[in-house]
């Protein structure tokens, strides 16, 4: 048996930083589409933002998804401030799924529990962590 670092490493902790990866791509990717497609379909749906200009909300999208590949990075490497970051963007993001369960229900609740296992991978392997 081996000792030390990689002796210890969970497989939940290594899903939530993979998890956290490929939602920080698909979001920084939706975010860079956004900003550079000229489809006027897309300009149509200020109505459904509430006012808020869809470039502004590539912006948001686009900034969240670096944010998740830092996430991700960091929980790989079994940093502190990872598991912190993990465990508040999928809280954020489970809340934003549960507002969307009667809309998209099947979006909403495959994102909720890949949310919650990401908490539960987060949490219960806190000695992970260094």
């Amino acid at each position: 048996m081996t000792t030390g670092a990689l002796g210890r490493r969970s497989g939940w902790v290594t899903f939530a930083g993979i998890t956290a990866l490929v939602a920080g791509a698909y979001n920084g990717l939706s975010g860079l589409s956004t900003l550079t497609t000229d489809y006027a379909r897309i300009e149509g749906v200020d109505e459904l933002l509430f006012g808020i200009n869809v470039d502004a909300w590539a912006w948001f999208w686009l900034i969240v998804g670096a944010l998740q590949i830092l996430t991700g990075v960091l929980i790989l490497m079994r940093n502190p401030f990872g598991q912190f970051l993990g465990v508040i963007i999928a809280g954020l993001s489970a809340l934003t799924a549960v507002f969307g369960i009667f809309e998209w229900p099947l979006w909403a609740f495959s994102v909720l529990m890949l949310d919650l296992l990401v908490l539960y991978a987060l949490l219960t392997n806190a000695d992970d962590f260094d």
